[in-house]
């Protein structure tokens, strides 16, 4: 009997434990929300997020029921779902420009928007990303005396200017990859690849991809490849997939723009994504482009060939009248690093 009592016991005590890990979200509206975050003085996070969309169900099932993850959010966050085809949903994502799902918007306590993060996130990344926007600014110390630039304000350090720049055009390409492929059908099916590639599955990636050819064409299934080793960090498997294909001359300046941009994450960047972004460049020039070679460049360590491409890409956005939120980030950044040279 004792040992019924205990095991009972046992058991109660784990489902107990069980239910407080993960994310508690916040119940109510937006306007609930912000009160809350006020009265609390805690930032916000909001995961918006459609019912199709697979990377958004695996986050929900991996990620957000991790228990470091949960206990970290629970205690400095206001956490908040957002449905972006339901309700208040809708509204908010227009407001907030939702291009891509998911897409996570970190928030001050007064709502204003900090920072944002495209596509699913596995539990490790996800807390590093909580603990950037979590985290409380350091006080600045009192023992280092500033050096006197000429201006009232600390200007912020170059590596900030960068992680700026690279989060901005991050959300700006993720539009980009979203007009490129509006079809219901390939839509559903990238989110597909898109999960199987965090979760790194090429059994069942390939076993999806027989099907699918039947659904969006067999000349289009590039695109869930493409999009497969992207998600799985896979930069030689990518370019395997895209050169061929710019070779041949069946890619679009856009996508092959696109492609490109997914290498920025490389400390040495390959010559084939140059050579695809140089093409589209010739073939149908933006300042986007410009700014998307700038940032190669710079990656790739050639800083005064990227500075002169952020010039560039910024010349000609004021002569079109376009705006690049980032670019002056990149621009003070690298102007910062050729004054230090010298």
């Amino acid at each position: 009997m004792k040992r019924v009592i205990f095991l009972f016991s046992f058991l109660v005590l784990a489902n107990l434990i069980g239910c407080g890990q993960g994310i508690k979200f916040f119940e109510g509206n937006w306007a609930e929300v912000l009160a809350a975050a006020k009265k609390q003085n805690k930032p916000i996070f909001v995961d918006y997020y459609t019912t199709w969309c697979g990377p958004c169900k695996w986050m929900a099932k991996s990620t957000f029921t991790d228990a470091e993850v949960g206990t970290f959010a629970n205690a400095n966050y206001i956490s908040y779902k957002v449905d972006c085809e339901k309700g208040e949903g809708i509204t908010l994502s227009k407001t907030a420009a939702i291009t891509g799902y998911p897409t996570i918007i970190f928030y001050d306590a007064t709502g204003k928007e900090v920072g944002r993060q495209v596509g699913a996130l596995d539990a490790k990344g996800f807390l590093s990303v909580l603990q950037k926007y979590g985290a409380k600014p350091a006080k600045p110390s009192k023992d280092k005396k500033s050096k006197n630039t000429g201006s009232s304000e600390q200007s912020t350090p170059p590596s900030e200017d960068i992680k700026k720049f690279a989060k901005v055009k991050e959300v700006a390409v993720g539009q980009l990859f979203t007009e490129l492929y509006i079809e219901p059908e390939i839509k559903t099916a990238i989110a597909k690849a898109t999960e199987l590639g965090i979760k790194r599955d090429d059994f069942e990636y390939f076993d999806f991809r027989k099907n699918a050819g039947k659904t969006i064409g067999q000349s289009r299934l590039y695109i869930l490849d493409a999009t497969f080793y992207i998600n799985a960090r896979k930069a030689n498997k990518l370019i395997e997939v895209i050169h061929p294909l710019f070779e041949s001359g069946k890619l679009s300046p856009n996508e092959l723009h696109y492609y490109a941009w997914q290498f920025n994450g490389q400390t040495t960047i390959p010559s084939e994504p140059m050579r695809w972004l140089n093409f589209a460049i010739r073939e149908e020039e933006t300042p986007e482009m410009w700014e998307t070679k700038a940032y190669l460049q710079y990656k790739d360590g050639k800083n005064e060939d990227a500075l002169q491409s952020i010039q560039h890409a910024i010349k000609l956005a004021k002569a079109e009248d376009i705006e690049l939120k980032g670019a002056n980030d990149l621009l003070g950044y690298l102007k910062g690093n050729q004054t230090a040279s010298k």
